[in-house]
């Protein structure tokens, strides 16, 4: 089928052509011909040969998608000299192009125009895959499908797993750049996979790629978290002859959902992964409705997870220390399974060294950072024993009383903490604040935390 086309003045990114080359490393790879702005490129992904044989060479679904946010950003129409899966097509061009508009005019609603379009493939293989970084929701996922009650489901037991090179190992953590080069991390982060994948044998499908490069080069920088989903998405579109099934581990579930230029890709993947599959290949978002502080909980409990965790920004063995690091520590802190994971985190620096700091500036972080949240509110209601008390406001040299209006007195200032006493009513001396809680003692000297509202202030 081929699709007609206007005259249009908008800009166009143009994906020539499509051509298969086999290397003397025993590996193969394909190249998309794409030109921006009369300038073109050469967009490559690379695998083993052993896998050539899955390679969707007969049309451009990978690169269309890989391209699409760049191209709705930055308002670029896309011309396709080869053809495009018709599912593909239709769900791109009738469902998520005018629904991301819709949700931010940023994304603009460009057209698609393809040569021709295809159909599904017939003979294809019925593998089941998913992505393997050993990090918390990719663990999550491998225990998800092949250890709780889904493996009873023979038809979703993944069977593959594949690791990409499409932007992830940019090494930045808090806006710097750490000691290795992003080549250097993928290539010591797969060494890690392989290592796994090899002890419980799984087949393992690498796909190397230009395209971080090729994104920097053709177009403003954007963070790799704006697009990572159609990054991946599009890398596995290249084995459609693979995979049936694809299973993405994502790290939001749909009440943290929002939709623009400004949010992690991540945040609408309901909306994006089911109409980023093609006739050949489904996506699923993975993990049902488990927070990251849930997974950790249950992958304390999976033990092929205890010496390859990584979750780490900027080194494949963790530093401990990065914005991923330092609340998985936590997390496994307060469930108490700290120590299962020695081999994998210096266990002895982070007891030693931060500990008690990062425990207290849970107070500062919860409010701002779901996870941290989340670690805060589980040590609240497990009645943590080391959880420190919160750095108090100062109110002066002066004693200051107050009526408390029968109120309920807590351990901590948190809805989620210990209740100390119900409806008290009595003079209350207060000893600090913290945001708009009370720090009082009562008048049997207990101490205790209230809702600043519920205590009227005394005059002398």
């Amino acid at each position: 089928m081929t699709i007609s086309t206007s005259a249009n003045e908008q800009n166009e990114l143009c994906i020539k052509e499509i051509h298969v080359k086999n290397s003397d490393n025993k590996k193969t790879a394909i190249y998309f011909s794409v030109e921006v702005d009369d300038t073109e490129y050469s967009l490559w992904f690379e695998i083993e040969h052993v896998w050539s044989k899955y390679l969707s060479t007969d049309r451009c679904d990978a690169a269309v998608v890989c391209l699409l946010y760049y191209a709705m950003r930055f308002n670029y129409n896309i011309r396709l000299n080869c053809s495009m899966s018709e599912t593909l097509y239709y769900n791109l061009q009738y469902q998520l192009i005018p629904q991301l508009h819709a949700a931010d005019k940023n994304l603009h609603r460009i057209m698609i125009y393809p040569d021709r379009l295809v159909k599904k493939y017939s003979g294809c293989q019925r593998a089941i895959g998913m992505g393997m970084s050993l990090g918390v929701d990719s663990f999550a996922t491998l225990y998800e499908y092949n250890y709780t009650e889904l493996k009873k489901l023979k038809n979703y037991n993944i069977t593959h797993f594949t690791y990409h090179q499409v932007g992830a190992h940019h090494g930045l953590s808090r806006g710097k750049q750490g000691p290795y080069t992003s080549q250097e991390l993928f290539e010591q982060d797969l060494k890690k996979v392989q290592t796994f994948c090899k002890q419980y044998s799984y087949p393992l499908i690498v796909i190397s790629s230009n395209l971080d490069d090729l994104l920097k080069e053709a177009f403003p920088f954007l963070y790799f978290w704006e697009s990572y989903s159609f990054r991946n998405a599009g890398a596995v579109l290249l084995l459609q002859k693979l995979f049936s099934k694809f299973y993405v581990s994502s790290g939001f579930n749909l009440n943290e959902f929002h939709c623009g230029t400004i949010w992690d890709c991540g945040r609408y993947d309901p909306v994006t992964l089911p109409l980023l599959s093609t006739e050949n290949t489904r996506f699923y978002r993975s993990n049902q409705n488990w927070n990251r502080l849930k997974k950790i909980q249950l992958l304390s409990e999976f033990s092929p997870s205890y010496d390859y965790l990584t979750v780490c920004m900027t080194h494949s063995k963790n530093c401990g220390n990065c914005e991923k690091c330092r609340p998985t520590l936590l997390a496994m802190d307060v469930l108490g399974v700290l120590d299962r994971y020695a081999n994998s985190f210096d266990i002895s620096s982070y007891r030693n060294e931060y500990r008690e700091q990062w425990l207290e500036e849970l107070w500062i972080e919860a409010p701002k950072l779901t996870f941290m949240r989340e670690i805060l509110e589980y040590a609240l209601e497990n009645d943590f024993s080391d959880l420190p008390a919160p750095k108090l406001e100062s109110i002066g040299e002066k004693k200051i009383f107050g009526m408390a209006k029968g109120v309920r007195i807590r351990k901590f200032p948190h809805l989620k903490a210990k209740i100390l006493r119900e409806n008290l009513l009595e003079r209350v001396q207060i000893l600090g604040k913290f945001s708009n809680w009370y720090y009082i003692e009562m008048l049997t000297g207990e101490k205790g935390y209230c809702k600043a509202d519920y205590v009227q202030k005394l005059t002398e």
